[in-house]
């Protein structure tokens, strides 16, 4: 009896190691990614980069989660109003001051509204996947307010050009004209174009933005899937000033 006891006892524990560890096989990957992100965020690229006197003014607006790059409606030569519109021929877009620019996963732009709207099966798809991805073009007619999540910054008009060029980049194109989706926005101010590059977890939205600012010579993180480290290498530069 006492040795059916210990038997019972041994494969009880058995079983609990090996829950324990086919748990930590789960979770490792995660804990790996998360201070990665963590780590590699607090590196910064362009570190000697610091606003100008003077120069054309962008915005890094974050929702919380999902970081947009806000420029002027119009860079330079550049005219985004005559590019881009609205497509329900309201023709509000022509009043633009400014237009913010996401890039992302096409199912959870077209299909995740708001939170609440989010479907297990489009995460996991976004995350482990390579998926096809859109871009998000919103019109603003007040200017951003800084804040926790928008950071304000000057550029010089060389950087502008550049980051306006890498926006412009990520649009796909079919016989040279851009594709827009129309009737997909999510109000009166907002239109979806199709995109370029496949979403993955390496390969996020914020990548997207964090590279932009990047290859424009500004402050970035040396790797952001997130919208933290991102707000975090420019806050202190927020108003064009180096605090």
């Amino acid at each position: 009896m006492k040795e059916q006891i210990e038997n019972r006892s041994h494969r009880a524990r058995r079983r609990l190691r090996r829950f324990f560890v086919a748990l930590l096989v789960l979770i490792a990957p995660f804990a790996i990614y998360f201070l990665s992100a963590v780590a590699l965020g607090r590196i910064p690229v362009n570190a000697d980069w610091h606003p100008p006197e003077e120069g054309p003014t962008i915005f890094v607006l974050s929702n919380g989660v999902h970081v947009d790059l806000v420029l002027p409606a119009r860079c330079g030569d550049r005219n985004f109003r005559e590019a881009l519109s609205l497509s329900d021929g309201s023709g509000l877009e022509q009043g633009a001051q400014w237009v913010a620019f996401g890039w992302g996963e096409r199912r959870f732009y077209l299909e995740t509204q708001k939170w609440a709207d989010l479907k297990l099966s489009t995460a996991l798809a976004a995350v482990f996947l390579p998926t096809p991805t859109l871009m998000h073009v919103t019109f603003l007619w007040r200017t951003p307010r800084e804040s926790e999540n928008c950071v304000r910054l000057k550029v010089t008009e060389e950087q502008l050009e550049r980051l306006a060029v890498y926006v412009n980049s990520r649009f796909a194109r079919d016989e040279g004209q851009l594709v827009p989706i129309p009737g997909e926005g999510y109000g009166h101010n907002d239109e979806f174009y199709e995109a370029t590059g496949s979403y993955h977890a390496f390969n996020t939205c914020n990548d997207w933005a964090n590279r932009g600012l990047a290859e424009s010579g500004l402050r970035a993180a040396f790797w952001s899937p997130f919208d933290t480290a991102i707000l975090e290498q420019l806050r202190r530069f927020g108003s064009g000033e180096d605090q």
